[in-house]
């Protein structure tokens, strides 16, 4: 059976297939006394609301939110977007799904952006940064899990690959600005290509992207901090001067208390890798809505940037 995905469901077409459940709630009915259930769900096109009218509470106890379920029902119109009025809902068996269709992949090649990371390695100077960074990489289980792993669970790089994309592209902006200013070049990319290394145990990516147990209670940041500090002492004569400044830009590249990080940015090298980080991390976002707009003039509101984005005249 040909799969249909989120983005090619219109009004009034039938569907019946599996979906990933990303949120589930029951809503009180307005007209009468009981619930019905409200829900998301998504595949590696988009999401899409969809709702349960009978059997809501039952139902709510026997899906999982994360997990791939089996779907019937008829494509609608909801206050302007497309929402499902489903008439079966139910936990997917194994046959019954493709984990593949789940999870958005990006358009750049992992496997390419690793390797130009790895050359950047070598151009490092500093004999203990660049045994540091060979040692990390050079580590299968990590170099596999950087190439998958999404960069966020939502707002920006949140995709397959997502991650060594975001990375690549801090380590490219660090690397101009290395070149502008006069900052330590190698720990300045030391920092960036390993500034969001603890998101390869932040997140999980099976059926749908989603935050570790790990993750929730200790966060990237401190995760990123454990592997440096771990790695830093498997290796014989580090300098302990240069985990310090490593460990403050890893810790600080938030930068902000009410943003995650633990210290603010307390060096050049800190200032501008937390800059680098914030803008790949705010154009992609800019990007992505203009991409999504489809047209010029201006696009629709944008949730995750808090306004509507102008993207130029018909006629310009």
């Amino acid at each position: 059976m040909k799969r249909t995905y989120i983005k090619d469901l219109r009004p009034g077409a039938q569907i019946a297939g599996s979906f990933v459940l990303k949120r589930k709630r029951l809503d009180p009915f307005v007209s009468k006394e009981g619930h019905y259930l409200s829900c998301q769900l998504g595949d590696k096109t988009g999401e899409i609301s969809a709702v349960l009218w009978d059997g809501g509470p039952q139902v709510y106890s026997q899906v999982e939110e994360g997990a791939p379920v089996w779907i019937e029902g008829q494509v609608g119109v909801y206050r302007g977007s497309p929402q499902i009025v489903l008439t079966t809902l139910r936990q997917a068996s194994a046959g019954e799904y493709d984990p593949r269709d789940f999870l958005p992949t990006g358009d750049g090649d992992p496997e390419k952006i690793f390797q130009e990371i790895k050359e950047v390695v070598e151009s490092i100077g500093d004999p203990h940064l660049q045994r540091l960074l060979r040692h990390i990489l050079d580590d299968e289980e990590v170099a596999g899990a950087l190439r998958q792993a999404p960069g966020a669970k939502g707002m920006h790089h949140a995709y397959l690959g997502g991650l060594i994309e975001h990375t690549w592209n801090v380590v490219r902006i660090c690397e101009l600005m290395a070149r502008t200013y006069p900052l330590d070049r190698d720990l300045l990319l030391t920092g960036a290509i390993l500034h969001d290394i603890g998101k390869l145990h932040e997140y999980v990516w099976d059926v749908a992207i989603d935050i570790s147990d790990e993750g929730r209670l200790l966060g990237h940041i401190v995760m990123a901090d454990e592997m440096l500090c771990r790695a830093v002492d498997e290796l014989e004569g580090f300098p302990a001067e240069l985990k310090l400044r490593l460990r403050h830009l890893l810790i600080s590249h938030h930068g902000q208390y009410e943003w995650g990080s633990p210290r603010r940015p307390k060096m050049p090298e800190a200032c501008v890798l937390h800059h680098a980080d914030l803008m790949d991390a705010e154009v992609f976002k800019f990007v992505s809505a203009a991409k999504q707009s489809g047209s010029k003039g201006w696009s629709s509101y944008d949730r995750a940037l808090n306004r509507m984005l102008y993207l130029g005249r018909e006629d310009g």
